[in-house]
C-alpha cells in the first residue's frame, strides 16, 4: 500500500483558493456571467458561485473553499481534491526527526585489577558472602575486580566458556544504593550462573543474591544449577533452559517485593506448561543477600528467623 503523506497547511490554503468557475470550465462545465457571480449551468443551475465560495438558492445553503466544493460536489475525496486542484502535486509531508544511528559497541569485559582484595572485602565483609563461595567464582573467571573504578565485574560465559555478558556492581561504601550497570554490548541472553550436574535450577534476580543464597545452603551446592537473571525477565532463563537439557526443576528464589513475587507467578505458570517441576524459596526479607546479612548478624546474637518455602 503506498503511504499517505499528507499536505501542508500552504497546500491546503493555495487548493482551497483555486477559482471555482475557472477549475469547473477547464475540466468541460458550463458557467454563466451573472453580474458578479456564476451560474453553473451544466450542473446545478441554482448555484451561484463568486471566486472560491458559493450558493445554492433552491436549497439556501452556501460554502466556501474549492476543497469542500470538489468534495461536495465532485463526488472527490479530500486526498483526491488535494490531487487535482494542485495538478497532482504530492504531499510535502512533515519533517522528520533525525535519529543518530549509533553503532552497537562491541563487547569487552573491563580490564582487571592485579588483585581482588577491595572486592573480596566487599563481598565477604559488607555483603557476608562465604569467602569460599566467592574463591569459587574467582577461579571460575565469573568474579573479578576491575582496575579503573574497582568495582566488582560479574561474568556470564557461553556454552563454550567464552564470555558474552557481564555487570558491574560499585563497592564504596558511600554509595549506599550501590552502583550496578550492564557492561556495553553485553549478550542478555547469559547471565552469571553455575551449571551442576543435578536436574535442579535455583533463579535469583541478582549475582548477590545467588551468591547470599549459596552462602547459607553449602552442603553438596556445586552440584546443582544457579542463574542470575539480572532482574524479572525470562529471557535469560528460557535460553539457560534451552543449553541445560538435564534441567527438570526450577526453584524460583526472587525478590520478596511485588515484582518479584509477580514474576514467580508468571515464569512459574509458563515452566509449569513447559513441563518443567516449579517451586519457589523466598526469603523472609527483600533479598536473599539480607537474609544473609541479618542471619549473620542473629547468629551472634543466637537467633534465628525462618525462611518461607511455596510450593505453586
Amino acid at each position: 500500500m503506498k503511504k499517505y503523506i499528507p499536505y501542508t497547511d500552504e497546500q491546503i490554503t493555495r487548493a482551497n483558493n483555486t477559482d471555482i468557475p475557472a477549475m469547473l470550465q477547464s475540466i468541460g462545465h458550463t458557467v454563466k456571467r451573472e453580474g458578479a457571480n456564476w451560474r453553473w449551468v451544466s450542473g446545478h443551475d441554482s448555484l451561484m458561485i463568486k471566486g472560491n465560495t458559493w450558493y445554492r438558492n433552491s436549497v439556501q445553503i452556501g460554502g466556501g473553499g474549492t476543497v469542500n466544493f470538489c468534495k461536495q460536489y465532485l463526488n472527490m475525496n479530500f486526498k483526491e481534491a488535494m490531487a487535482f486542484l494542485l495538478n497532482g502535486e504530492q504531499g510535502r509531508g512533515f519533517p522528520q526527526a533525525v535519529v543518530e544511528q549509533k553503532p552497537e559497541r562491541r563487547f569487552e569485559l573491563p580490564a582487571a585489577n592485579k588483585n581482588m582484595r577491595r572486592v573480596f572485602a566487599y563481598l565477604t565483609k559488607e555483603r557476608c558472602i562465604d569467602p569460599e563461595i566467592v574463591s569459587h567464582f574467582v577461579h571460575a573467571k565469573a568474579i573479578y575486580e576491575d582496575a579503573k573504578y574497582h568495582n566488582v565485574i560479574f561474568v556470564g560465559h557461553d556454552e563454550n566458556g567464552v564470555a558474552r555478558f557481564a555487570c558491574k556492581r560499585g563497592t564504596a561504601s558511600y554509595a549506599a544504593s550501590g552502583f550496578k550497570r550492564d557492561v556495553a554490548g553485553s549478550d542478555k541472553r547469559y547471565g552469571f550462573s553455575h551449571a551442576g550436574k543435578s536436574g535442579k535450577l535455583y533463579v535469583f534476580e541478582a549475582p548477590i543474591d545467588l551468591l547470599a543464597y549459596i552462602s547459607l545452603h553449602k552442603q553438596n551446592w556445586q552440584q546443582e544449577s544457579y542463574l542470575a537473571l539480572g532482574g524479572v525477565s525470562d529471557r535469560t532463563l528460557l535460553h539457560f533452559l534451552e543449553q541445560h537439557s538435564n534441567v527438570s526443576s526450577v526453584c524460583l528464589c526472587l525478590d520478596n517485593d511485588r515484582a518479584g513475587l509477580e514474576a514467580i507467578q508468571r515464569i512459574g505458570q509458563a515452566l509449569r506448561e513447559n513441563g518443567y517441576i516449579v517451586t519457589a524459596h523466598v526469603s523472609h526479607y527483600k533479598d536473599w543477600n539480607q537474609q544473609l546479612q541479618e542471619t549473620c548478624r542473629m547468629r551472634d546474637q543466637h537467633i534465628q528467623k525462618p525462611e518461607q518455602t511455596l510450593r505453586l
